[in-house]
């Protein structure tokens, strides 16, 4: 089959498309816009670009095409989408080949894989990604069919995919409700982001002259920012603009801006202010928080606008509010209801106390009158009745054990109830958080035979976690495991490795004291990890996590945090890996472990409070990683004088801007106060204990920086080791 090629008017089964209100048309139809094209729809059957069997049209949009169809050579249902060829120049045909590239490199669970990129023999230019299936977030919107956990879930996978491809230099430029596909994996609703980098590269030149001589317009009005209406170039903050539309979109169920035409909506873009969405929103108890997020997000200037980074940051505040306000509210309704049973346990414990009383009268009664008629018989007959005394025998026994029974319930086993119920309650959530107590057997046994929807299970403060409970869990199909001050052992951990240890991709141990090294070495069993955090963990944990790094080369986020014996000799696997996180507070490590992470290029968070690290040293670090965004340097001696080399290393080309930035203990002092405004992006500033600083100096910090969470001043949970939220 040739490749359909947009622009032959003599082809038959033809669609129209056009690039500004990305509709398609029947051939029949006319279509008013300038750019109006004619696609010709392939027959079933009908081979493309060698190895691709059409099978039918997914869609048709604004630069382009996609259909479904199999690889032939793999045997496997692919996306394909056809662009333009005449609206692309040769110098933007190689473009399109780059943007392939790149987005083929992307390696993230919520953007769309893709497989392969090319030129037809024709000359039209295509791409090949994942077929997913599954809705589109603008089909949900419409039905309601989400709840707004399900949302703030849904939009935290979001910003970190975008975040993920605005560190490689790649925008969306088109990002819509059409363009979020919802995949159910397992049970559980996945972010998929479509149509990467397509948008970037379009010209499309006779619309832009009809619409405005400054420059090319594109994208889909309702959610374009008011730079990309004016045909002005674009960045990653209209990415952050145009999610705030779609946020606002499904919170609410209404766009923020809808003109008659498009240029009425372009107006309105650059013009108009939102209502705020707790006006407007069919959600009850709609957090405050997330109403002042999406409101800076469609700020009409860029700088005014939160990075995604940042954006994901306060999604996870509010939804961690959110979730918890709903557990207590559940834990409260359960034992209000534990409760009223305990008083209606009491009150039928006294009935059949009363009726248990009048009884025994009942049979002691009969008892009297039984011996007084076998001491009458023994008189007479100077006999024993052994049958009468084993029959009295058995009725106090029967007494004893339905006053056993009569016992109330002790609170203790209240708590231990609710805390099953608890677990009943989040049988089909992807993230189960098991909170504080006793973990019993009743416990595992109903996880491990209902639960196989969770994907994330927390154990916080919990007792008792033996290798025979673990094994219980084996029906679930956990893929990160939270381990927090619990009393686990090397058994129990090994089991753990057995039960999960095949999918286990996120492992997080912090304060399990029972943990020996020995205990530790059976993580390396697990193969997929990817991230790994270990903090207050046994005396050798320096020896296994060269080990460990050794092991997994792969890995991509590490935290050995208040590791013992910790050295530079442990960390230099470090120089063959590339990491995106790396944690290594309260540490020995020196210049020598700075060495090494210098070669990880990818690398965005960066933690090394109390290190013997030397501000030389660390200047040369920050300025060999273009990506770096979040910095703990809290408690290392180092000097405000660096607070300027991270503004320098700022407006340098090719870095990333500074998100969030840790100085705890260090010698700040009101001189560094007019550099920090300088900080574009930040979203996030600690200075803790920095003594140079007075209230004054704070309190005016806060007024020149009203869009960053400044401490102190912020609860210490939302800034205290700030770069540990990334796991």
């Amino acid at each position: 089959m040739k490749t359909p090629t947009p622009g032959s008017e003599k082809l038959d089964r033809t669609v129209q498309w056009c690039p500004h209100c990305s509709g398609g048309r029947e051939a029949s139809e006319a279509c008013s816009h300038l750019l109006a094209q004619v696609v010709r729809t392939p027959a079933p059957g009908d081979i493309f670009a060698g190895h691709y069997e059409f099978i039918s049209t997914l869609g048709v949009g604004g630069m382009g095409v996609v259909y479904k169809c199999k690889n032939l050579n793999l045997d496997k249902i692919v996306a394909v989408k056809t662009l333009v060829a005449r609206q692309f120049d040769s110098a933007n045909l190689v473009r399109f080949q780059q943007e392939a590239k790149a987005a083929g490199k992307f390696n993230h669970p919520n953007l769309v894989s893709i497989l392969d990129f090319g030129i037809a023999d024709d000359g039209v230019p295509f791409m090949s990604m994942e077929y997913l299936e599954g809705e589109t977030l603008s089909d949900a919107i419409a039905t309601r069919s989400l709840s707004l956990t399900d949302l703030l879930r849904i939009f935290q996978e979001c910003c970190d995919a975008l975040a993920y491809a605005h560190r490689h230099k790649v925008l969306h430029r088109d990002l819509k409700p059409a363009n979020i596909m919802l995949v159910a994996r397992d049970g559980e609703t996945v972010a998929k982001i479509l149509d990467f980098g397509i948008a970037k590269i379009a010209d499309v030149g006779q619309l832009a002259q009809s619409l405005t001589r400054t420059g090319a317009i594109f994208g889909t009005p309702p959610y374009m920012s008011p730079e990309q209406c004016a045909g002005e170039a674009v960045s990653e903050k209209s990415d952050v603009y145009a999610l705030g539309c779609v946020m606002y979109e499904a919170f609410s169920g209404q766009r923020p801006f809808v003109g008659a035409t498009a240029i009425d909506t372009f107006m309105l873009h650059q013009k108009a202010s939102p209502k705020p969405i707790s006006e407007v929103t069919y959600f009850q108890n709609y957090p405050q928080e997330l109403d002042d997020l999406i409101l800076r997000m469609l700020e009409k200037k860029p700088d005014s606008r939160p990075s995604m980074d940042s954006m994901r940051w306060e999604i996870e505040q509010v939804y961690d509010k959110v979730h918890s306000s709903m557990m207590e509210r559940l834990d409260a309704e359960e034992l209000e209801r534990q409760s009223a049973e305990q008083v209606l346990s009491r009150e039928s414990s006294e009935r059949r106390k009363r009726f248990v009383f009048f009884r025994m009268v009942a049979v002691t009664l009969v008892l009297v009158a039984i011996s007084v008629f076998a001491i009458w018989n023994r008189i007479m007959s100077d006999q024993p009745k052994a049958p009468v005394l084993a029959a009295a025998h058995g009725v106090a026994l029967l007494g004893s054990s339905d006053e056993n029974k009569l016992v109330p319930l002790e609170q203790e086993a209240i708590l231990n109830k609710v805390a099953l119920k608890r677990t009943q309650d989040r049988l089909q959530k992807a993230h189960i958080d098991l909170g504080e107590g006793l973990f019993t057997m009743p416990q595992a046994e109903l996880l491990g035979r209902e639960a196989k929807n969770c994907r994330t299970l927390s154990f916080f403060r919990n007792n008792f976690m033996t290798a025979d409970k673990i094994e219980k869990l084996r029906g679930m199909n956990v893929e990160q495991l939270h381990l927090r001050h619990c009393d686990i052992d090397d058994a129990a951990l090994a089991e753990c490795v057995n039960v999960f240890g095949e999918r286990l991709s996120v492992l997080i141990i912090s304060d399990c004291p029972n943990l020996t090294e020995k205990g530790l070495d059976s993580i390396l069993r697990c193969k997929k990890l990817t991230k790994i955090h270990l903090a207050d963990e046994p005396q050798n944990t320096g020896a296994f996590s060269k080990r460990l790094l050794l092991a997994m080369p792969k890995l991509i986020a590490v935290c050995f945090s208040r590791a013992k014996n910790l050295t530079d000799d442990d960390m230099e696997p470090l120089s063959r890996m590339n990491l995106n996180e790396l944690i290594l507070t309260e540490t020995d490590i020196t210049d020598r472990t700075l060495k090494y992470i210098q070669r990880n290029r990818d690398l965005a968070v960066l933690a090394l409070d109390r290190t013997k690290i030397s501000e030389a040293e660390l200047g040369k670090t920050v300025n060999r990683l273009p990506n770096l965004n979040t910095l703990n340097i809290g408690h290392t001696g180092v000097s405000e004088g660096f607070v300027k080399t991270l503004l320098a290393r700022e407006t340098s080309p090719g870095f990333t801007c500074m998100r969030s930035l840790s100085l705890d203990g260090l010698n700040i002092t009101s001189n560094s106060v007019p550099y920090f405004p300088r900080f574009k992006e930040l979203y996030a500033l600690s200075l803790v204990d920095c003594s140079g600083l007075t209230g004054p100096d704070l309190n005016g910090l806060r007024k020149l920086m009203p869009q960053t969470q400044i401490a102190p001043g912020a609860p210490s949970s939302e800034l205290d080791l700030i770069p540990t939220k990334s796991f």
